[in-house]
């Protein structure tokens, strides 16, 4: 929900049939972010968004690997989100990017049935979200994994400053871990 209220932004984990191959090593995955305004119950914008290629290779080659946009959070009524992105290779383990993403300049892809040409590249007149890595979320001596949600909140004290970040936001971003658990 972007901060007016007026639009409901959704997103895509990793790319759709037609948005062109899955994250791989040197392959980034195209997302679609879809608008909704909320009085009318319809789309009114989509824009692609692509995700880092995976961060590491599986092992053994050939197992379980993914990449793309674990959660979105809107900023501003302009197009400005918190992205998380996650990648997981079977046997090296998942890592995770804060992005922050914008999506004022990227091409309407509503009425686009396709994001990638028939060799699965990008097509040429294609613009993606302009997207900014913000930081690892390893550097804060975070295991990755169950990452699933971000959340805006009151500056903290002690809170650290990370340069890269727009001036735009000045809050504390929880980042929410989903834990599996398993029952007898």
């Amino acid at each position: 929900l972007v901060p007016g209220g007026r639009l409901l932004v959704t997103a895509t984990e990793s790319a759709l049939e037609q948005g062109g191959s899955p994250a791989d090593l040197g392959q980034p995955a195209r997302s679609r972010l879809l608008f909704l305004d909320l009085a009318t119950g319809r789309p009114v914008r989509e824009a692609a968004y692509e995700a880092e290629p995976l961060a590491q290779p599986p092992a053994p080659p050939g197992a379980l690997r993914t990449r793309g946009l674990s959660a979105l959070l809107a900023l501003d009524d302009q197009g400005t989100f918190l992205v998380l992105e996650r990648s997981l290779s079977q046997g090296a383990g998942v890592t995770a990017r804060l992005i922050e993403a914008s999506t004022a300049e990227a091409s309407d892809t509503l009425a686009r049935p396709a994001l990638a040409g028939v060799d699965g590249r990008r097509l040429p007149d294609l613009r993606p979200a302009r997207r900014e890595s913000l930081f690892s979320i390893g550097t804060l001596g975070l295991v990755a994994d169950g990452l699933e949600s971000l959340a805006l909140g009151p500056v903290l004290p002690d809170t650290p400053s990370f340069p890269a970040a727009s001036a735009t936001w000045a809050t504390s971003v929880t980042i929410v871990v989903s834990a599996a658990m398993a029952y007898s």
